[in-house]
């Protein structure tokens, strides 16, 4: 009896040991709530989007330089060859309108090239934010695991303190009943 008791009361006390061991590593973690950060791809992808969203479209000024030099050209070869002031009028007012037309083809593919840039410019607004989620629910799911963790190292921990106490206190019960019972057979054969 005493050799079961003497390995239950040590049991009791490793119990102890181990709560306290478990207590001591769960305060040793610490979740740290990290600001996060930005991919500097996704920052260079939105910083290029807007750049190329405020600027021309690339091309357009050598292809306005080519318009104005082509109606230069037209014009000079008008004023070379017409026979009268009707005939270079004439000719002269339909390269306008042809220069004209050609600003305006220039003008829609701008207007058609800005749409383009706009696309791609919310396109790296919705990179960069979607980037920004991703690290942000990373950072949180380490967090939650950390905190998790550390709850259940303080819950084990208590639970094995409370257990050896318990285990302890039950024990000592047992031990004070067994010498109750043993006072009582030695005052009887005391008596006897």
């Amino acid at each position: 009896m005493a050799v079961g008791a003497g390995i239950s009361l040590a049991n009791q006390i490793g119990k102890w040991f181990s709560g306290n061991k478990q207590t001591k590593e769960a305060k040793k973690i610490n979740p740290v709530f990290n600001q996060y950060k930005t991919n500097p791809y996704a920052k260079t992808q939105l910083g290029l989007a807007q750049q190329l969203f405020g600027g021309r479209m690339a091309g357009a000024t050598e292809m306005e330089k080519n318009i104005l030099s082509s109606q230069g050209s037209v014009l000079d070869g008008i004023d070379r060859t017409a026979t009268d002031g009707a005939q270079a009028l004439a000719a002269k007012i339909a390269t306008q309108g042809q220069t004209d037309q050609s600003f305006s083809n220039l003008q829609t593919l701008e207007k058609q090239n800005k749409y383009d840039m706009l696309s791609n410019l919310n396109e790296s607004y919705g990179q960069l934010i979607n980037e920004g989620d991703k690290e942000y629910e990373s950072m949180l799911e380490k967090f939650r695991f950390d905190s998790g963790r550390k709850d259940a190292l303080m819950s084990a921990g208590k639970m094995n303190k409370y257990g050896a106490v318990n285990d302890i206190s039950s024990l000592a019960m047992q031990y004070s009943q067994l010498m109750g019972k043993n006072k009582k057979k030695s005052l009887a054969e005391f008596a006897q």
